[in-house]
């Protein structure tokens, strides 16, 4: 077998490197899909050229169709058999790329002389899109635009769940790097221009620029304990969460060699049983000092001793409000206190807020844990 695919929706083309034999088409188990269980109508060879053959298959009206195609007992006029074998088919019509359907997903913005800038984006839907449609554009801290670039200069699909890279130079990336995935690594005509301290990133579509989504950056959004953050990306912790959120964006890993690019963030390969156990005394607090919920005690469990521990409050704009602390000692049943203020010492206003602990052990584990809290006010 030279190649498999759908020719359209309903026909699934193969091409072989020999000319078949009908005879051994007269059986019905020869092709199966390996998950689906629709059915596998009839296989015909091509009138034109008898090493393709064609397998008209009935599926459901939708836009994307993934399954493995078995094959067995198929040979051709000599009666040389093909080993059994197995391939991945896809059809898929494209579907428009929506905000929240495409989303950023990882940025390397300061490399360090070994590595290359990157971008990476990540199909957040359940259809596949055409990476081609998409365009990105970066501004830096002075909020200018800079010259955008198409994401993929010829039709690519980026099937759900799927993560496609652009970066300024494969090879260093590639060689710097862990990259399981190199296929999904591209090199654009001109990547987007990225400031070294902070910027911001969007994607919109080409047709009517509409806006996909969009990040800021920043260096001070690496974790604290982090003595140098050349080459080291800032990772997405949640498809669920805001772009914008700047509690959503973490520091990669040690364990990962500091990126990811191409495959899922180190974040996500946590195990969220080991996470530290943040327990608070309530979800709201009203800091009116009527001696009722006017502080937020903020207790630790599960914690290795000689942890280091840093946590902050951010409000729903990703805006950072309080330092409760950073990089301080943590044990077993350690406890904060937040009154309620910013760094500013004022009152921060009445609204819902997120309370974001970052870890990490002596042992090198690191940890994430977030939490959301409302401030309240007397009306």
């Amino acid at each position: 077998m030279i190649s498999a695919g759908f020719s359209d929706s309903l026909t699934i083309r193969i091409k072989f490197s020999e000319s078949i034999d009908s005879a051994c088409l007269a059986g019905d188990s020869n092709f199966t899909l390996k998950n689906k269980t629709v059915k596998l109508l009839k296989a015909h060879i091509s009138r034109e050229d008898p090493s393709i053959l064609f397998i008209q298959i009935n599926i459901p009206e939708n836009n994307l169709f993934c399954d493995s195609l078995l094959i067995k007992n198929i040979s051709d006029f000599s009666g040389n058999f093909l080993t059994d074998t197995c391939d991945f088919i896809c059809y898929y019509i494209p579907g428009p790329g929506l905000p929240g359907d495409v989303l950023i997903n990882e940025v390397l913005f300061h490399p360090d002389a070994a590595g290359a800038r990157f971008i990476e984006v990540l199909n957040n839907s359940d259809k596949a899109i055409d990476l081609h449609t998409l365009s990105a554009d970066t501004a830096g801290i002075s909020g200018e635009h800079r010259q955008f670039e198409i994401l993929s200069e010829t039709e690519r699909m980026l099937l759900p769940g799927g993560f496609y890279v652009i970066t300024s130079d494969s090879e260093k990336l590639c060689s710097r790097y862990h990259v399981p995935f190199p296929g999904r690594i591209s090199v654009p005509p001109h990547f987007p221009s990225m400031d070294q301290d902070s910027g911001s990133i969007v994607l919109f579509n080409n047709g009517d620029s509409a806006l996909i989504d969009e990040m800021s950056y920043g260096s001070n959004m690496h974790l604290k304990f982090l003595e140098n953050t050349e080459g080291v990306s800032l990772e997405r912790i949640s498809a669920q969460m805001p772009s914008g959120l700047r509690a959503n964006w973490q520091s990669a890993s040690g364990t990962s060699g500091y990126a990811s690019p191409g495959y899922e963030n180190s974040h996500f390969a946590a195990d969220s049983g080991k996470e530290i156990d943040i327990h608070l005394s309530s979800t709201v607090i009203s800091p009116d000092n009527d001696g009722k919920d006017d502080f937020l005690f903020i207790t630790l469990n599960k914690v290795e001793e000689g942890t280091l521990i840093t946590l902050r409050v951010f409000n729903i704009r990703g805006n950072l409000v309080r330092t409760i602390c950073s990089c301080s000692t943590a044990s077993e049943n350690s406890m904060f206190i937040w009154d309620g203020t910013g760094d500013n010492n004022l009152r921060v206003p009445m609204g819902y807020y997120i309370l974001l602990s970052e870890s990490i052990s002596i042992s090198g584990r690191h940890s994430s844990v977030r939490k959301a809290i409302a401030v309240a006010e007397k009306l």
